[in-house]
């Protein structure tokens, strides 16, 4: 399961070309993290794994600014795990350099999902299911960012947490109408909650 970003920061100016690094978690227009972990270092950031890809960064023609003004993109490329992209209006290095460390936004509706795809926004509050039985979990309250897969935390009802893999052979369904998530934990997951 692949975690998307809707925001992006602007990192450094190199002439009038931007480079720019994705973020997680998103509203219907604009999000942000929560705490609003965005960087706050000029050409440094907090949190280096803001997007699956420099390169899905450079699928869009239009960025936001938080007021949702939009920034025509002329031309992205990835390069070294960031997207180097050049904007239209933005043609001195003074221009750009204005821009450093200005978070961007995309439009939700410019990004097509793959049935495996969601926003770890969607995902935030859905209630864990067993798949089998139909019992409750608890809700899905963070996702956190491992190098093989993504692991998701539940709080249980009577407020314990619990951890799973968001693999395929324990991620059953995933019904954001509906709210829902089912799952099917593996031998022996869950044993240390009760």
């Amino acid at each position: 399961m692949r975690r998307l970003c809707a925001a992006v920061c602007i990192m450094a100016t190199s002439g009038s070309v931007l480079s720019v690094w994705g973020g997680t978690y998103a509203e219907e227009f604009i999000g942000n993290r929560q705490g609003g972990e965005y960087p706050r270092t000029p050409g440094g950031c907090e949190d280096p794994a803001w997007c699956d890809s420099a390169g899905f960064l450079c699928e869009f023609d239009t960025l936001y600014r938080a007021d949702g003004t939009p920034m025509s993109v002329v031309s992205a490329r990835a390069h070294k795990g960031m997207a180097v992209v050049r904007f239209a209006g933005i043609d001195t290095p003074e221009q750009a350099e204005a821009l450093r460390n200005t978070v961007l936004y995309m439009n939700r509706a410019d990004v097509e999902l793959d049935a495996d795809t969601y926003f770890i926004r969607d995902l935030i509050g859905l209630q864990v299911l067993d798949a089998d039985t139909g019992a409750v979990y608890g809700r899905l309250e963070e996702v956190l960012e491992t190098g093989a897969n993504d692991v998701y935390t539940i709080r249980t009802p009577e407020g314990k947490q619990l951890l799973f893999p968001a693999i395929g052979d324990v991620v059953v369904e995933t019904d954001l109408e509906q709210g829902i998530m089912r799952i099917r934990p593996l031998e022996g997951l869950f044993d240390d909650a009760d």
